[in-house]
């Protein structure tokens, strides 16, 4: 594998899209940066090449302090902030990833002119987006609907405390053609309640109770798995520390299904998340140093692990959820580190491998909280510089990773190519990219050829086959397929099946 002139893409069903197999994670922390009224930043799909993307600032109110996680739309992304804007209460805001602009949408404040405070994220379902805040016409909290196109905010449903729980914090979840949340106070037994909410209608139910026994204040959200919901508890259950619990949409069954203990962890505040059939999760307290541990919990046989303990000098307290990618869960704490202000971290569920991938110091981030966790989203296809040939960070590929979609990205996490060697242990395998700014271009057969040209080479040569992803602009395929070469022939390209990769030696 020593250079690929790039004719064309294979294994490329999105040639007009983002990249399928090459991620990025986005995140937020609440404090930090220049005026330490938090950051946006980003990195690639293993945690590294951190990017300072944003720093938050009130000047002219346009918000600060954001909370829980972005929201992918467009091209663009959503969050909200739980301080600024005009009512010093928060506002909805839009971020341009590829302009850099960030636009305060909404100044969070309901009709009934109470304080508001954003507590769940925001969730897409056509074309809108649904959220939850702390408070709301009763001081209990509120459902709120706001659609993008139009930026008009309804606020659609108020909490009464005893009566429907108070204070919803994990966000909705849809489950059919209805959204399901949790709130951490209120109800019947003050303790937090399950919810179902029918936007088409407007219609709330109070589906369930929580009480001493199987658990109390939930500060999370559910996680779907077949045909029931699966969430936890802050506290309560046996030894007061929290529970797993199951609950079924259909039968309105609610069943406790494991005890934290302190020794095992205690006080999660985040999500479950699935991963193979097993959920993984996180808690703030407990485990062997009382800064919190990293569980997994397998719902068909009801067996709890313990996986890892965090420490003051690995992270601690982690306030968010687990998010998976290429088999490897990252995730924030909020305190801990080099600077007690938080890291990133990545664990690996085969190995057990737990790492530390960056140290949040003030200026790039402070103390992730409120549910900061990670939004995962296809990389954008590497731009490189037009008449200009760039060179890569090299990877390289053996005997832990052999069977791996590994993945060659430039500085800033963009998708470059893929390599999945199939068992061959390729070693240190670098690679270079041009990008031709010219009339499209063709071969000693008169084939055109696309303006993009990936260079991979292997340290060793496989001895069996070794598949590759190669990632192209929307625009190069689209020059490709109306050129015509010097005889005046047609490229004769109707769609991504008609373009081949061809494997070179030369130059």
């Amino acid at each position: 594998m020593k250079k690929i002139l790039l004719l064309a893409v294979v294994l490329l069903s999105s040639i007009l899209l983002p990249a399928q197999g090459v991620y990025q994670l986005w995140g937020m922390t609440q404090a930090g940066g220049k005026d330490d009224q938090g950051v946006i930043f980003n990195t690639d799909g293993a945690g590294n090449k951190f990017r300072l993307k944003h720093e938050f600032s009130n000047l002219f109110n346009q918000g600060y302090g954001p909370v829980l996680e972005l929201t992918a739309y467009k091209g663009k992304f959503y969050g909200m902030t739980i301080r600024g804007g005009v009512y010093n209460t928060g506002v909805i805001f839009e971020w341009n990833p590829n302009t850099g602009i960030y636009t305060k949408k909404v100044d969070l404040k309901n009709a009934g002119a109470s304080l508001t405070l954003p507590s769940g994220k925001l969730t897409l379902s056509n074309g809108k987006f649904y959220g939850t805040s702390y408070y709301g016409a009763n001081g209990s909290g509120a459902i709120f609907e706001w659609d993008p196109n139009t930026n008009i905010y309804t606020e659609k449903f108020d909490f009464s405390y005893s009566e429907d729980g108070q204070a919803p914090l994990g966000g909705l979840i849809m489950y059919g053609d209805k959204y399901y949340g949790l709130t951490a106070g209120g109800g019947s037994n003050y303790a937090g309640v399950i919810f179902e909410w029918d936007p088409a209608t407007n219609v709330y139910t109070k589906k369930y109770d929580f009480n001493s026994v199987d658990g109390t204040y939930p500060s999370g959200g559910l996680t779907i798995y077949g045909c029931r919901l699966y969430g936890m508890t802050s506290w309560g259950g046996l030894n007061e520390a929290g529970v797993i619990f199951e609950w079924s949409p259909t039968s309105n069954v609610f069943q406790k299904k494991f005890d934290f203990d302190g020794t095992g962890g205690s006080h999660p505040y985040g999500n479950l998340t699935l991963l193979n059939g097993i959920f993984y999760g996180t808690t703030n307290r407990g485990g062997a140093n009382n800064t919190g541990a990293i569980f997994k919990w397998h719902p068909a046989t009801n067996i709890y692990y313990k996986q890892f303990d965090f420490n003051n000098a690995n992270g601690e307290s982690p306030v968010g959820s687990l998010i998976a990618n290429n088999g490897k869960f990252f995730g924030l704490t909020n305190g801990g580190g080099s600077m007690n202000y938080g890291v990133i971290f990545e664990w690996n569920p085969s190995t057990n491998i737990y790492s530390k991938k960056l140290d949040f110091n003030g200026a790039n981030g402070k103390n992730p909280s409120s549910g900061n966790s990670f939004t995962l989203v296809p990389a954008p296809v590497a731009k490189g510089l037009p008449g200009s040939c760039t060179t890569f960070l090299p990877v390289t590929i053996n005997s832990s990773n052999n069977n791996q979609w590994i993945s060659i990205t430039d500085d800033d996490g963009n998708a470059v190519a893929e390599i999945k060697a199939n068992g061959n242990n390729l070693g240190i395998v670098t690679a270079s990219m041009f990008i031709n700014n010219t009339a499209v271009r063709e071969d000693a057969s008169k084939r055109l050829y696309l303006d993009r040209n990936i260079t991979i080479t292997a340290q060793v040569q496989p001895t069996t086959a070794v598949d590759i992803r190669l990632y192209i602009k929307g625009v190069e395929y689209e020059a490709l397929k109306n050129a015509v070469n010097s005889n005046g022939q047609s490229a004769g390209i109707d769609s991504i099946s008609d373009i081949t990769v061809y494997k070179v030696s030369d130059g």
